[in-house]
């Protein structure tokens, strides 16, 4: 523990939202708050249970620092009021305000996000920041100054792979709050700053299931490039914090169609399985025909069927209709869109990887144009002969 002295926010007073942890471990307000106090600060563990509160401020206490524990919900702005007269309370004054409450509602797609899911996502990461600032701004304006800290994402600052709908949309309104919160009390001696971090593993990120961690089982077909791919990947969710058992199952039973085997991939008995997906032709009707309802495979089909992932989407087999009675070329187009991301959205595919194509032409065929990144066939509308 650095002294009261010499440390980088000796004497000052810190109240910091969400300082508790959902589970064993840090999360980055426990961790904020022990930090604080380290650097010589007097905290304010406040979480919406108290004994998250409580642990951090024992930590606090046993490395000889001064912090006191206490409950609030950081949406009702009662709550919030009493939060910071707790703090003035206790310590005279608040030099630091760290909003750290957030996370995201149920639903990360526009169409699969509920009003009360959107309101509480909203509520968590901008109404609570902004109900905090209100209170505490005063006091830090009686004092001479202050600096405020609200923990924003990148999710706020560009798109993260995934929908987001209602996370990104309010921590993209906390880092304009925050823009604007800086710039009205800039000369009354008050900071304001965003914090945006990415994916951290926290117990927030890496929870448990009755007690449960997660864990993942990937296989794949025997090939040294897939093999390389599985161990690529496995370092990467190591990373995160996911647990990942590889199997690797010889080409000739993977692929195979024996309905007693375990361990062919129509019976896709792991959590993830890799292999190549592709279709011939530039038509992509029948190949995302592979994924309606009528095509999972299972005992009734003798494990023949072509929707491996085990999808079913209503929308999806109206589209597949669609699709299969629909001329026009733009029409197609639009259908064969739709499709592919709802597959992707979805997570029955999770593309990795598009491997080159070998293609030569005769020096008597005209028009064709190599692309890297569409099927050879793409401009065959241009081909012709020349002499």
């Amino acid at each position: 523990m650095t002294g009261a002295e010499g440390g980088r926010v000796a004497g000052k007073a810190a109240l910091v939202t969400g300082a508790g942890s959902i589970g064993p471990g840090w999360g980055n307000g426990k961790a904020a708050a022990v930090l604080y106090a380290r650097e010589g600060a007097k905290v304010l563990c406040v979480d919406n249970r108290l004994a998250a509160a409580e642990e951090t401020r024992d930590i606090v206490e046993r490395e000889g620092g001064t912090a006191v524990a206490h409950e609030a919900d950081v949406t009702d702005e009662g709550g919030i009021a009493a939060m910071v007269a707790a703090c003035i309370d206790a310590f005279g004054r608040i030099d630091i305000l760290h909003n750290n409450v957030g996370g995201s509602g149920p639903g990360a797609a526009l169409m699969e996000v509920a009003l009360d899911d959107w309101n509480d996502t909203l509520g968590r990461n901008v109404t609570g920041a902004f109900l905090a600032m209100k209170a505490a701004i005063p006091h830090m304006e009686e004092q001479g100054g202050g600096a405020i800290v609200n923990i924003s994402s990148i999710a706020g600052l560009t798109h993260i792979g995934v929908p987001s709908t209602s996370y990104s949309a309010a921590k993209g309104a906390l880092n304009e709050l925050t823009k604007n919160i800086a710039i009205q009390y800039a000369a009354r001696n008050i900071r304001a700053n965003c914090v945006a971090p990415g994916l951290m593993k926290t117990p927030f990120i890496l929870r448990e299931k009755d007690g449960v961690r997660l864990s993942i089982l990937y296989q794949t077909s025997t090939n040294s490039v897939r093999q390389g791919t599985q161990a690529l990947i496995k370092q990467m969710w190591r990373e995160i914090g996911v647990e990942t058992e590889l199997r690797n199952i010889n080409a000739s039973v993977f692929f195979g169609s024996d309905p007693a085997s375990p361990d062919t991939y129509q019976k896709f008995y792991a959590d993830i399985q890799m292999y190549t997906s592709t279709f011939d032709g530039t038509d992509p009707q029948a190949y995302m025909a592979r994924w309606i309802c009528d095509k999972i495979p299972g005992p009734e089909n003798q494990w023949n069927g072509s929707n491996i992932s085990r999808y079913c989407n209503p929308r999806f087999d109206e589209l597949a209709a669609e699709f299969a009675e629909t001329g026009g070329i733009e029409r197609r187009a639009a259908i064969a869109k739709q499709m592919n991301d709802l597959l992707i959205s979805d997570g029955a595919l999770i593309p990795l990887i598009h491997r080159g194509e070998v293609a030569a032409r005769a020096l008597t065929l005209g028009g064709m144009r190599h692309n890297a990144w569409d099927a050879t066939l793409w401009n065959v509308h241009e081909w012709h002969r020349v002499e």
